[in-house]
């Protein structure tokens, strides 16, 4: 009898320690995200994702003026392995678009610009939304129906990047929750890159997720996936800076509205490593030819930023 008892003792701590353990890993989701190879339920060309299979896919509803939003975000593992608080997502999911253009003069237009141009502080000029108007989902697949795996957080703080509506630049947010996001099965922080890291390494898999359009005014219910291959040559468009940008080239499909914010994610060293943020589309005329780039936020140029000021927001409680 006390054999058994040391032998079911044994398993019980093998099993809390497997537990823990998988847990504790960013980037490692449980369910495995192989895409269906069918050309349906597309994400733009994209498929249904498997359920839960990029758990730390965030999914934001913000409320701006009246109007409600729809974003992608990712939770990001940062200081404590076994949850998180911290959201990563796009600036222009949080920021009311609208009020770049309420001007009553050419003069003021000018003076505004140059100023978010050339001033450092984050928060200058920035119509941000309220952070009780941002909700925050993990854990959802089918956002149509009930859920046993959904949670929902409120959100304390918003801290975007210099964003600006017409160079694009710092399209970058970061979201602080009310509480910490313990991870389990379906939900899970996902690694971060090395600092300046440009590009995944070569032949690493990359997904970016979301409940945007698929296209003829259709939206999901399902969570989309559409696995995507960086182009690392020249963009002709302005507002592209390979610095802190990388884009895909949309022959096949990409990223499409209610899309934005959510996760670019490579696989590196058997885990899965959030390189960029979901953040505009454009059309660029070459050569007698349009060709269509998905143009995402590179999360390696932004760590130091993020070091900088993520210890301005843990300690305020609302």
């Amino acid at each position: 009898m006390q054999f058994r008892s040391h032998v079911l003792l044994i398993t019980i701590l093998f099993g809390v320690l497997f537990l823990k353990s998988s847990e504790a890993i960013c980037g490692k989701p449980y369910f495995d995200p192989v895409p269906e190879y069918k050309w349906t339920n597309r994400i733009v060309r994209g498929f249904k994702a498997v359920p839960h299979s990029h758990p730390w896919q965030a999914l934001i509803n913000v409320t701006i003026n009246g109007t409600k939003y729809k974003c992608g975000g990712s939770l990001i593992d940062w200081n404590d392995h076994n949850s998180s608080d911290l959201v990563l997502t796009a600036a222009h999911c949080v920021i009311d678009i609208d009020q770049f253009g309420m001007f009553t003069s050419a003069w003021e237009e000018l003076v505004y610009h140059v100023s978010r141009l050339i001033k450092k502080d984050p928060k200058v000029a920035v119509p941000l939304a309220n952070p009780e108007d941002v909700d925050v989902y993990f854990g959802a697949h089918n956002i149509k129906r009930p859920e046993d795996t959904r949670q929902k957080y409120a959100v304390t703080h918003i801290i975007p990047g210099i964003f600006h509506e017409f160079n694009k630049k710092d399209d970058i947010a970061i979201l602080k929750l009310d509480r910490k996001v313990n991870y389990n099965k379906y939900i899970q922080g996902i690694c971060l890159p090395s600092i300046n890291e440009e590009l995944p390494p070569q032949g690493g898999r990359c997904f970016i997720t979301g409940w945007g359009s698929i296209g003829n005014g259709r939206n999901p219910n399902e969570l989309q996936q559409f696995e995507v291959s960086l182009y690392d040559g020249k963009v002709r468009y302005f507002g592209y800076n390979k610095k802190n940008m990388l884009c895909h080239r949309m022959n096949e499909g990409g990223s499409a509205e209610g899309d934005s914010g959510g996760p670019l994610a490579c696989l590196k060293d058997n885990k899965y490593v959030l390189y960029g943020i979901i953040s505009f589309s454009v059309d660029v005329f070459c050569l007698y030819k349009t060709e269509e780039f998905a143009v995402f936020t590179k999360v390696s140029r932004y760590l130091d930023w993020m070091r900088e000021v993520i210890p301005t927001i843990m300690n305020h409680v609302r």
